[in-house]
């Protein structure tokens, strides 16, 4: 999966113009929940095993970009990240330790969207005492929601 990752950021890096814009910001529950409240839709992007066994951070939408072997689809997440918001409505993006989340957010800059990248991700919250939610509690929290129309939805 390493290996992968660095596929794409090799892939990414070399010609990116950032048409929309990329923060890079240590994961906080402050940090989220302040984002949050100002509109921005928090992606975690880590795999389902993932999810079961850390919970997600409250308000996060689970979109797995990577698989377990570490391929990605990129044009079906970028199709589920516009069913649930436009290019004007920031997103963040989080993962374990933002080794993944950093090239996808990169990624979602060159592709036009106002992206912040949770630095530490998941991990550092855990630095900081957050309290996850569950899987199943985020889907239940995301039903109805735009979120349950995307492609790689598992509402």
């Amino acid at each position: 999966m390493l290996r992968t990752v660095m596929m794409l950021a090799v892939l990414l890096i070399p010609g990116i113009s950032l048409a929309g814009s990329l923060n890079k910001v240590i994961a906080t529950p402050e940090a989220i929940a302040a984002a949050q409240q100002n509109g921005m839709v928090l992606i975690d992007i880590r795999t389902p095993g993932e999810w079961q066994e850390t919970g997600l951070t409250p308000g996060a939408v689970p979109l797995q970009f990577f698989d377990a072997q570490g391929q990605y689809d990129a044009a079906a997440f970028v199709a589920s990240v516009e069913a649930m918001a436009d290019k004007n409505t920031p997103i963040g993006i989080i993962c374990r330790t933002a080794n993944r989340s950093g090239p996808v957010a990169r990624f979602m800059a060159e592709q036009g969207w106002d992206v912040t990248d949770y630095q530490g991700g998941v991990v550092a919250l855990g630095y900081h005492h957050y309290q996850p939610v569950s899987l199943e509690q985020a889907l239940a929290d995301l039903q109805g929601s735009a979120y349950c129309s995307t492609p790689l939805a598992s509402c």
